[in-house]
């Protein structure tokens, strides 16, 4: 194993009590730096040694990964700047995800408000016509 290490950038949500006075919690939102040891290189790319333990003690996730050197999108970065820039790219990509799911959200009350009008309307053209004198 060499002295490499490779780097990624992740935010991370903690759970905060407010005060003692009451049961309030709230959220904090950190960023933090991972980094991942290289096992071994290759031609193509890095194997980087992750860590495999959840908080309960499982390991059911590899202890390696395998990240290719020349790739769009990688796992972790050789530099700081390239994982900043990872995950700033991330969090963006994020953005536009939620940004479409929201957008798509707020079409489909609009089409259930034009439904519920356009019902609303036909019942009233229709208790009007029953009311129209002959």
């Amino acid at each position: 194993m060499s002295d490499e290490v490779w780097y990624r950038y992740e935010d991370v949500a903690y759970a905060v009590l407010s005060n003692g006075q009451d049961d309030r919690w709230h959220s904090r939102l950190e960023v933090e730096l991972r980094t991942y040891p290289v096992l071994r290189r290759t031609p193509k790319g890095v194997w980087l040694d992750i860590d495999p333990c959840d908080p309960f003690g499982r390991f059911d996730e590899p202890t390696r990964r395998f990240v290719l050197t020349n790739a769009r999108r990688r796992f972790a970065c050789p530099t700081l700047e390239e994982a900043k820039a990872s995950f700033i790219a991330r969090k963006r990509a994020q953005i536009r995800i939620y940004e479409a799911r929201a957008a798509r959200a707020w079409q489909a009350i609009a089409k259930l408000d034009w439904i519920a009008f356009e019902a609303l309307n036909a019942k009233a053209s229709a208790v009007r016509r029953m009311l129209r004198p002959c």
